[in-house]
C-alpha cells in the first residue's frame, strides 16, 4: 500500500511544479518594452491636458495673486508609413483642438496656437524608447505644432525587465514651444509594476524632480529659479507596440528676480499641468 502511494505522490508533486512554473513567468520573465506599431496601422488618440498658473507678486506692501487656468482637448491619429531598427516614421494629424478656460469658455488668446495646431498633418520619427523628434520635408512646421510632438522624452529602458525593475533617465528641459537650448533637467525614476493579459499589457509608475538654475534667462534679465516633481502612470501594449494610456502630472514652483538696479520684489509662480494621454 505504500508503495502504491509514491507514484501518487509523485504526480501530485509534478502537477504543482508545473501549476508554478506556469504562473511564475508572467510575472519574472525580462520583457522589451518597445514603441513599434505595425506598418499601416493608424493610431487614434486623445489628450486632455489642464495647466493651472498662480502668479503672487508683493505690491505696496501687499501679496497681488492672479490665477489662470487653461484646458486644451486634442484629438488626433497616426498612420504608420516606415519601421525599421531605429524607429518608426509616422504621419500625425491633429483633428480638433479646443482650448478653454476653467469654465469651458473658448479662449480668444489662444485661437492662433489652435489654428496652428488643427488640420496640420507633421511627420514624425518615434524610437523604440519613446523619443519622437518632428522629420521636416518640405514647408517648416509651426512652432505650436513642433512643440506639441517633438518634445516627448525618450522614457523606456534600452534593456529588457522585470516586474519590479526601475530604471532611469535624464531629460533636458528645452527652451520655448519650438525647443531651443536647455535650460534645466528633469531626471525620472520609472518601475515596471505588473505584466497583464498574459504579458501584453505593461504597467509603468514615475517619479521625478526638475529643476533650473537660471541657465537661458528670459529677455530683459529676470533670473528663474525653478523647481518641481512629476509623478504618473502609463500603459504598454506590448502587442500593439504603442502607449494605450499615459497619466502624468507637474507641479513646478518658480522665483522670477527682477535683475539688479531696477527695483521691484520676486515674482513666486506655482504651476500645475495634469495630462492624461490615452488611445481611442
Amino acid at each position: 500500500m505504500a508503495g502504491r502511494g509514491r507514484p501518487a505522490r509523485r504526480i501530485g508533486a509534478m502537477v504543482m511544479v508545473l501549476l508554478c512554473a506556469a504562473r511564475a513567468p508572467v510575472a519574472a520573465q525580462a520583457v522589451l518594452l518597445e514603441i513599434r506599431p505595425r506598418v499601416g496601422d493608424t493610431l487614434r488618440m486623445r489628450l486632455d491636458q489642464r495647466v493651472e498658473m498662480t502668479g503672487t507678486a508683493r505690491m505696496h506692501g501687499a501679496d497681488s495673486t492672479v490665477t489662470t487656468t487653461t484646458v486644451m482637448r486634442v484629438f488626433a491619429h497616426s498612420i504608420v508609413k516606415l519601421a525599421d531598427e531605429s524607429g518608426t516614421t509616422m504621419l500625425a494629424v491633429t483633428d480638433s483642438v479646443a482650448m478653454t478656460d476653467s469654465a469651458g469658455r473658448p479662449l480668444a488668446s489662444a485661437e492662433q496656437s489652435r489654428r496652428s495646431l488643427q488640420g496640420r498633418p507633421v511627420s514624425l520619427h518615434v524610437a523604440p524608447d519613446g523619443g519622437t523628434k518632428v522629420v521636416e520635408a518640405g514647408s517648416p512646421v509651426a512652432p505650436e505644432l513642433r512643440g506639441l510632438f517633438a518634445q516627448m522624452p525618450a522614457t523606456l529602458p534600452r534593456a529588457a525587465v522585470s516586474v519590479g525593475d526601475v530604471w532611469s533617465r535624464t531629460m533636458d528641459i528645452p527652451g520655448g514651444a519650438a525647443g531651443g537650448r536647455r535650460v534645466g533637467t528633469m531626471v525620472a525614476t520609472f518601475r515596471l509594476d505588473s505584466l497583464t493579459h498574459g504579458g501584453d499589457v505593461a504597467h509603468i509608475s514615475m517619479r521625478g524632480s526638475l529643476s533650473r538654475d537660471g541657465a537661458g534667462e528670459p529677455p530683459q534679465g529676470v533670473k528663474v529659479v525653478q523647481s518641481g516633481i512629476i509623478t504618473g502612470t502609463m500603459a504598454i501594449d506590448r502587442r500593439r507596440g504603442w502607449m494605450t494610456d499615459a497619466r502624468t502630472t507637474l507641479l513646478v514652483h518658480s522665483v522670477l528676480t527682477p535683475p539688479p538696479g531696477r527695483g521691484g520684489e520676486p515674482m513666486k509662480v506655482r504651476m500645475k499641468v495634469t495630462q492624461w494621454l490615452r488611445a481611442m
